[in-house]
């Protein structure tokens, strides 16, 4: 409650606030870069084979991260694999991930039969969108020419499921944006416990003066 009066109040006053979590960096406000796939299409849509999709940036700590993780051995596809076969899914990594604040940048939230509810709406919705090839790209970001997926996750996952190459779009350049940087330098503070996300930082930047000096 006191994070979403927080959260309600930053939005109010157009100010974001970095913190940091015992599971990783998160945010009130989130104004990231996120806000922005939707209208910013860059590259090329191609289908890329889900054994080369890999998770991107969640900003949290080394032991809770699914950064570099195959799509194929992510909580989505967990998710989108027990949602197909009808289970349950408040037994998932996903869902259980998803109330400890380990899943992605967002804060612990509360799960309720409402909340699963929605996620099954949103496969079914998904599926459909899916079997007649309607559904958006999966934006991706290429670093040292591997693919990570940025936004689409759960399309990428139940691509995976059906075993469908999905549709991607490469939205490289908005993986330079501001807010990225800000939560590296956050990480940077403290280094043992987001190693790998540091390691990914330092290949963009390589790839940054590789381009510089071709």
């Amino acid at each position: 409650m006191i994070q979403k009066i927080l959260d309600r109040i930053c939005k109010s006053l157009d100010i974001s606030i970095l913190y940091e979590s015992k599971t990783g960096i998160k945010c009130f406000h989130n104004i990231s870069h996120y806000n922005m796939l939707g209208h910013v299409p860059f590259g090329e849509v191609r289908c890329i084979s889900v054994e080369n999709l890999f998770m991107c940036m969640d900003r949290l700590k080394d032991s809770y991260t699914s950064l570099n993780t195959k799509i194929l051995d992510s909580p989505h596809f967990e998710l989108m694999q027990m949602l197909q076969n009808g289970e349950d899914v408040m037994r998932s990594a996903y869902i259980q991930r998803l109330v400890r604040g380990t899943l992605d940048n967002r804060a612990p939230i509360r799960v309720d039969e409402r909340y699963v509810r929605f996620l099954q709406n949103t496969f079914e919705k998904k599926n459909d969108l899916i079997q007649t090839g309607a559904y958006k790209p999966v934006k991706v970001v290429i670093v040292s020419g591997q693919h990570f997926v940025a936004d689409g996750r759960h399309t990428a996952a139940l691509c995976a499921v059906k075993q469908i190459a999905p549709k991607c779009i490469d939205v490289t350049p908005l993986v330079y944006d501001t807010y990225n940087w800000w939560c590296y330098r956050k990480m940077l503070k403290n280094k043992r416990h987001y190693a790998k996300h540091i390691d990914f930082f330092e290949l963009i930047m390589s790839d940054i003066n590789g381009k510089c000096s071709t």
